[in-house]
């Protein structure tokens, strides 16, 4: 598995829309301050794929990966596996009772391959052959687990090694053996079953079949002999049933035409009465147009309705501004009058202003000095001697000054109402006589007025005659009704005649071949009658000769009848049981198969050999099928295989710890699977693995994943899982200079292999030696990511 890219949104940290582009980063590194989410992005890879968190206490809660304040996490990890690129999306929403994961789907170069999360769940387990826990522990190693596969019991390491190696194709490998086994027994006595029912046959000796075949074969040709005889007179017959079925259909025919000269051809009252509703009609008609000409001209010497209505209108509208203009007249009088009265109030009120405005200037000015000391304060120069003042100055103010001021201030507010008063009187003014002036130039604009009986008596005049022309076109439509369903009377009736005439012509050009009477279309009633005569006279003529035809057909059964019980004798006396009316084909059957049991006798032979030898080889391949179902059974196969993978591993493992410890410790496995330490410095020792300190558990840990991620590649069946990539997520500040260095080579050695490595950490001496570096930036706003190549 490569990873090819990372998408996240409202995941953990990871607010806004982020995406990590992982091309051509064979080796990389998470690097970044203390919770800005680096390995939140390891989470996230997980998340996608089994939707589970390995660093959670219960890996199947999806609710702490939703941002604080966000109602949904989204999640997709592209990668690509077998050459084919996938896409694994997965996304959880918050609704007011419960969080869930509502989406989740796997593609494959556009072709989506689950579309739910179960279905995602079992894709992914099929792709990669693991399970999360067997998949957090030797593809992504989060926090807290990297040492899990160090650390866990023998039987544990051993199921996960059986589905990394996938030793379960053998289980498959051994039960498609045994079946096959099986149903290779099974063909096998089917097979035998077949050869000893061939056996054990019985056939009829060669002569008799023979004998048999040469009997059959002289009545064939008898019975052929004897079937032409019988196809000459069904030849007969059949020319007589013809001859008989054209005598009945010549006679159909003649009664047909007599039938048709007989029927009379129109309903002549019917066509008498609908000329006369015509004529009458068409009379009425006239009249109407005379009638109607006579009160269009009465119509045209009056107006029309529409300039009669404007009239009326003109007329009304002259009234309603007459009216309008006498009440402006009386309102403008009583507007001058207010203006008037409220002209006299303004003066009286501006007289009272002024005098109360200078009785207050007056009193200011006998109290200068109140006012002079009230404008000065400590400090400031003394408007009289230009002295500094020292002390604030407070004279009495004079007793009048404010009843003054108060006289002023009333004064001032009745000028301002009787200002107002006056203007709104003004501008009311204004607007009647603006009206006024509207209404008088409206009048002088309407026609001159007319007498309002004059135009009653006209409109009413105009109303009768229109109504007089409406009753004469309601009449005209009656009559131009009664015109056309005469018209189409007269027209059925002609096409009714019409029709009689052509089925009458067609039925004599039936029979025209016997040359019957022409017909006259302007002397119907003759060529009717002569017709009726010729049609009985011919009827008579060929009854006699149909009689003769159908006793000739009788005489043709009876000597066809009899060749027939000829053939059936000749067949009874050969032992055929005949069941067809003409047995050559039961014969042709008979003898062929006689024929065919000879054929088998010949045969027979040929196929027991070949039965003997296809015997042969369904039991060599029984026996392989069977072998190798023995050979694959878990107690030698599988265990085989085991403790081969273990042995590989733990010398790896243990060369690989060797080198990144600078030769303090190497791996083996004890006859259980338990992980032992070797412990060069102390002469070898042999110590638990438990008792390795958290940076000497880290190179082991490591050295067992890298050795494990290698030796499943050599081993592994067909199918089996792929470890193409590893995440790393903790330990690296734990070692110190010389042995980071060590790893550092060992993760760069691996990148340069193809295989792709990510880590996490906070050290920034490993993190500058790693080609590709994801820094991780913590702000207000969430977590962002930034690719340095």
């Amino acid at each position: 598995m490569q990873p090819l890219r990372l998408e996240l949104q409202g995941f953990t940290a990871f607010r806004d829309r982020t995406e990590l582009d992982f091309t051509d980063a064979d080796l990389f590194v998470l690097s970044g301050p203390t919770g800005s989410g680096k390995s939140s992005i390891i989470d996230a890879v997980t998340f996608a794929l089994y939707g589970s968190i390995a660093r959670y206490q219960n890996p199947n809660l999806v609710a702490p990966l939703i941002s604080q304040g966000k109602s949904e996490a989204r999640v997709r990890f592209d990668f690509r596996l077998d050459g084919r690129d996938y896409s694994a999306v997965r996304v959880v929403r918050r609704s007011k009772n419960r969080t869930s994961t509502r989406e989740a789907r796997l593609e494959r170069d556009g072709e989506t391959l689950a579309g739910n999360v179960a279905e995602l769940d079992a894709a992914v387990r099929k792709l990669f052959g693991l399970t999360f826990d067997q998949f957090t522990t030797c593809v992504v190693l989060p926090q807290g687990e990297f040492a899990r596969f160090l650390h866990e019991s023998p039987r544990e390491r051993q199921g996960l090694l059986k589905e990394l190696l996938g030793i379960r194709v053998y289980d498959r490998m051994r039960g498609l053996a045994g079946a096959r086994a099986t149903e290779l027994e099974r063909r096998l006595a089917a097979t035998e079953g077949r050869l000893e029912e061939l056996l054990e046959g019985r056939h009829e000796d060669r002569e008799t079949l023979e004998a048999s075949v040469a009997g059959l074969s002289t009545l064939r040709e008898r019975v052929r002999e004897d079937m032409q005889s019988v196809d000459a007179a069904e030849l007969r017959r059949a020319k007589l049933d013809r001859e008989l079925e054209q005598a009945d259909q010549t006679l159909a025919a003649l009664e047909r035409l007599e039938e048709a000269a007989g029927r009379a051809p129109v309903d002549e009252d019917a066509l008498g009465e609908a000329a006369r509703a015509l004529d009458e009609a068409g009379r009425e008609l006239e009249e109407l147009d005379s009638r109607e000409q006579e009160q269009r001209k009465a119509l045209e010497g009056h107006r029309s309705e529409g300039e009669l209505r404007s009239a009326l209108e003109n007329q009304e509208r002259r009234e309603r501004l007459e009216a309008m203009l006498a009440e402006f007249a009386g309102r403008e009088d009583e507007l001058a009058q207010a203006l008037a009265e409220a002209a006299e109030l303004q003066a009286a009120a501006d007289r009272d202003r002024t005098r109360a405005i200078e009785a207050v200037e007056e009193i200011h000015r006998h109290h200068a000095a109140h006012r002079l000391a009230a404008a000065t304060a400590p400090g400031d120069p003394c408007p009289v001697c230009r002295r500094t003042v020292e002390a604030s100055i407070e004279p009495d103010p004079p007793e009048d000054l404010s009843k003054a001021e108060a006289i002023r201030d009333k004064a001032a507010r009745r000028h301002d109402k009787a200002t107002a008063a006056w203007e709104r009187c003004a501008a009311e003014r204004d607007r009647i006589a603006g009206r006024r002036a509207a209404a008088e130039e409206e009048l002088e604009a309407l026609p001159a007025a007319e007498d309002p009986e004059e135009l009653a008596g006209e409109r009413e005049a105009r109303a009768e005659v229109e109504q007089a022309l409406e009753q004469l076109t309601r009449r005209r439509g009656e009559l131009r009704e009664v015109e056309r369903a005469a018209r189409r009377l007269r027209e059925t009736l002609d096409q009714a005649a019409d029709a009689a005439w052509s089925s009458l012509q067609e039925r004599r050009g039936a029979v025209a071949a016997m040359n019957p009477p022409e017909l006259a279309r302007h002397d119907p009633g003759e060529s009717r009658q002569a017709i009726v005569d010729w049609v009985r006279e011919t009827i008579a003529a060929r009854k006699s000769e149909r009689d003769k035809q159908a006793a000739a057909r009788k005489k043709a059964d009876t000597a066809a009848a009899k060749q027939r019980e000829r053939i059936w004798s000749r067949c009874r006396e050969a032992g055929l049981e005949t069941l067809e009316d003409v047995p050559l084909a039961q014969i042709e059957r008979r003898l062929g198969r006689l024929e065919q049991e000879l054929g088998e006798l010949e045969r027979s032979e040929a196929r027991r050999v070949a039965l003997e030898k296809e015997c042969a080889t369904q039991k060599e391949h029984h026996a392989v099928a069977a072998g190798l179902a023995r050979h694959l059974k878990a107690d030698r196969f599988e265990r085989w295989l085991l403790r081969e993978a273990f042995e590989r591993l733990a010398q790896l493992a243990g060369q690989r710890l060797l080198e990144l410890s600078r030769g303090d410790y190497s791996l083996e496995f004890d006859e259980d699977q338990n992980v032992d330490v070797i412990d060069h410095r102390n002469a070898g020792e042999r110590r638990s693995a438990r008792t390795l300190s958290g940076g000497e558990t880290f190179l082991a840990s490591l050295a067992l994943a890298l050795s494990l991620s290698e030796q499943v590649a050599e081993l592994a069946a067909t199918g089996a899982a792929r470890l193409e990539s590893m995440f790393l997520d903790e330990g690296f500040g734990t070692l110190d200079p010389e042995t980071l260095d060590t790893v550092a080579h060992t993760l760069e050695e691996l990148g340069s292999r193809g295989r792709t490595v990510g880590l996490v950490t906070h050290v920034p001496d490993l993190a500058e030696r790693i080609p590709v570096c994801f820094q991780v930036q913590k702000t207000p706003a969430g977590s962002r990511v930034e690719r340095r190549d």
